[in-house]
């Protein structure tokens, strides 16, 4: 064999038995225990691999050593504090609805002393891509819920032949969320996972989309009385699921929290301004026009945001902002926002959240097509179309039977989207005010439930 062979055959079996510097590394993360595999791989390469897991990292400005290290199942906790020799790092844990810590959420690497110089490595945008029919989903993501009595164990045993990674286990109902290897096929997966016996439902991690702001004009200002000076005194918190709320509203009276259910940021924001005039009308700090001058609850409202900078959210998102407002003892969730895909896995949700006693109210649509919009058509969500100021139906507020009922639907804003002051119109407004509403009615009557909510909505 020549010496020119030989050198080959020994550059080969490095290749293959030593691995290239700065391949990109090898990593699993499953319920708090890691997996690496990296050979001269910068660290922020690293901690990327890990925020493809959907954890939220941040990154100490200049700071990215090259990293050399392989080790199996280790706890995340030991596992950085050996990786991160002479830097300081942070780990924050979603908690759920129990106050019990399930998953890693966020990670902050910093050099000592220096904890607020970081940058997120990527961004928070969810990883949203088209199915087959066009439905958006999650990329390479999928939801299970599980029979009863099923374990976590059961479902990684059952997710193991798509190499699936069981990232979120919800024991008390047995919903997973399961994270497929890149380019997957989760419509397929999920078909497949759902032919289980172990499997209740299985189907991908859909996305819904913010509606844009309608500004109109050419709609005449009605004359209205001063409000009602009353104050009525309410425990009846209402939980927004929006985009968040803008910055000057995070400390002022409107709020009684705030959570952002795409990232554990420590200061919610808003991307859009949709969820700010959401927020706006719930807490009875603007009036839509031509509506009632009721006395306006007392009780602030909490800020939830679940839609990104895209205009995305997803399920699992909904999940873990649900679980807050239940956690928060929210008595009414408002969702200004609708999609026609319907996802029974989202269902289970919100019926979970009524079985709590909450009221659910969602916006019907804000386009006249007599299909169903979801949420606002679950059969335990109250669907809300818009009217106009005089009391006529709004001409683009959508139909059907799952609308259970109306209510103004325009607003004059000083701010909106596009931080332009103007007359805004949906069944977005419309579904923030009927929230508030409802607040006032669960403040008088605490007992009330979803009937007894209706039948004054309808006195309205």
């Amino acid at each position: 064999m020549s010496r020119i062979c030989v050198m080959l055959l020994i550059a080969v079996l490095s290749a293959l038995f030593v691995g290239s510097a700065n391949a990109g590394p090898y990593l699993r993360y499953e319920n708090g225990m890691l997996s690496l595999e990296a050979q001269e791989v910068p660290l922020r390469d690293i901690l990327a691999a890990l925020a493809g897991q959907g954890i939220t990292v941040y990154l100490g400005d200049g700071l990215n050593p090259v990293i050399s290290t392989r080790f199996d199942n280790r706890p995340v906790d030991e596992a950085f504090a050996g990786l991160l020799k002479g830097y300081d790092y942070s780990l924050i844990w979603r908690e759920d609805a129990d106050g019990g810590a399930v998953r890693l959420e966020e990670i902050r690497v910093f050099e000592p002393g220096r904890s607020e110089a970081v940058q997120r490595v990527g961004s928070d945008g969810l990883a949203v891509v088209a199915g087959s029919e066009g439905r958006l989903m999650i990329r390479d993501t999928v939801l299970i819920m599980a029979e009863k009595g099923v374990t976590r164990a059961g479902i990684a045993s059952l997710v193991a032949p798509y190499a699936g990674v069981v990232v979120d286990f919800d024991e008390q109902r047995g919903l997973a969320l399961v994270r497929l290897p890149d380019g997957s096929d989760p419509e397929g997966v999920s078909a497949r996972m759902g032919q289980s016996d172990l499997v209740r439902i299985a189907e991908p991690d859909y996305v819904y989309e913010l509606p844009r702001a309608a500004r109109i004009g050419g709609v005449p200002m009605p004359r209205s009385e001063p409000a009602d000076p009353a104050v009525v005194e309410s425990d009846a918190l209402i939980a927004v699921l929006d985009s968040g709320v803008a910055e000057p509203y995070v400390d002022s009276g409107l709020l009684a929290g705030a959570y952002d259910a795409i990232s554990a940021s420590y200061r919610i924001s808003d991307d859009s301004g949709h969820g700010t005039q959401m927020v706006l009308i719930a807490a009875g700090a603007v009036d839509p026009l031509g509506a009632a001058m009721q006395p306006r609850p007392s009780s602030p409202v909490l800020a939830v945001r679940v839609f990104d900078k895209n205009g995305y959210t997803s399920t699992s998102t909904l999940k873990h902002a649900i679980d807050y407002a239940v956690r928060s003892q929210a008595r009414v969730v408002s969702m200004s926002w609708g999609s026609e895909t319907d996802s029974r896995v989202l269902e289970s949700i919100v019926d979970y959240a009524a079985d709590q006693g909450l009221i659910l109210v969602a916006a019907a649509g804000n386009e006249a097509t007599g299909l169903p919009v979801y949420p606002a058509a679950y059969d335990r969500v109250i669907g809300v179309g818009a009217l106009m100021p005089g009391g006529e139906v709004w001409p683009q507020s959508n139909y059907g039977s799952f609308v259970e009922v109306e209510m103004p639907g325009l607003a004059l804003f000083a701010e909106g989207g596009d931080e332009i002051s103007g007359i805004y119109a949906g069944t977005s407004i419309a579904a923030a005010y009927a929230a508030r509403r409802i607040s006032a009615v669960m403040a008088a009557t605490p007992d009330a439930g979803r009937d007894a909510v209706l039948g004054e909505l309808s006195r309205d």
